[in-house]
């Protein structure tokens, strides 16, 4: 398996760990009370990376002879 195809696993995986951990961290400030953290969009950044990745793949499988 190339390094483009490997990849997208790994920013799938990065991108639903950051979600999660965010999730967290928004859920323990509002149990104790605080204001909660600004949402930052990690959702839409791991998408974003492995569109780039799926794309760079395409075109090394493709006119690279990969």
């Amino acid at each position: 398996m190339c390094m483009f195809c490997s990849a997208v696993p790994v920013a799938l995986s990065l991108g639903a760990v950051a979600e999660s951990k965010q999730l967290q961290a928004r859920r323990a400030a509002q149990d104790r009370g605080e204001a909660l953290p600004r949402r930052r969009p990690f959702w839409a950044l791991s998408l974003a990376a492995v569109a780039l990745i799926v794309t760079a793949s395409t075109i090394y499988h493709t006119q690279l002879g990969g």
